[in-house]
């Protein structure tokens, strides 16, 4: 077993149970048994290198077919992530690679809605994923 102290000299601030198994975060001290491999864990918040904490991350995948865009950068597809507000952290891909002089973001536009958005800054202007691709989008709320 691996067991961690934070500055204060608190043990088993994180532990890993290899005879087990098992990986846990507990405020008390003790090893969380409810975090194990392959499992879920479930903490309040995560600060990684006395950063901003992270106190959720949503992720969906959509399948989604652009057209030929019909302006620069207007062409746009709302999708559902129910969970995120404005102001959320959004990190967006997509499992094609993006052609050339294009750019590609999402954003949230409203409680609940992620939007896709392709623009394009050559011409004439094309389709910037052809027959369609999955995209993705993280998020981590603070």
């Amino acid at each position: 077993a691996f067991r961690f102290q934070n500055a204060a000299g608190t043990t088993n601030v994180f532990a890993i149970d290899t005879t087990n198994t098992r990986a846990g975060v507990n405020a008390g001290g003790t090893i969380d048994t409810t975090f194990e491999v392959g499992g879920t864990a479930s903490v309040s918040a995560l600060i990684v290198g006395g950063g901003t904490s992270i106190s959720k991350h949503l992720s969906s995948t959509f399948s989604l077919n652009f057209a030929t865009l019909t302006t620069k950068c207007n062409d746009s597809a709302g999708q559902t992530v129910t969970g995120v507000a404005l102001g959320d952290t959004i990190v967006p891909s997509v499992n094609i690679a993006i052609p050339a002089s294009f750019s590609f973001q999402a954003f949230v536009s409203a409680t609940d809605t992620v939007v896709f958005r392709w623009c394009e800054f050559g011409t004439p202007l094309s389709d910037p994923d052809s027959t369609g691709a999955t995209y993705r989008v993280d998020v981590w709320k603070h």
